[in-house]
């Protein structure tokens, strides 16, 4: 069955390659935003502590750390 969806997923990117790309800059985010998260708990900081300390807005670090949406 994960061979039909890789078929399916490549198929699609295909035949529209703005998704592919989309999807490419998701998993890129996800990826920013889980080790944003990983080092802030670490650290026992809020984000509102982090983002004194990085010079940015508390909203910036919501952000940033959100799963889903843009940057």
């Amino acid at each position: 069955m994960a061979k039909g969806n890789t078929t399916l997923r490549s198929g699609l990117h295909r035949a529209h390659p703005e998704l592919a790309e989309r999807q490419a800059t998701n998993i890129r985010k996800r990826g920013i935003a889980v080790r944003l998260r990983a080092l802030r708990d670490a650290r026992g900081l809020t984000k509102s502590e982090l983002a004194k300390e990085a010079g940015m807005t508390q909203s910036m670090i919501t952000r940033l750390e959100a799963l889903t949406g843009p940057m």
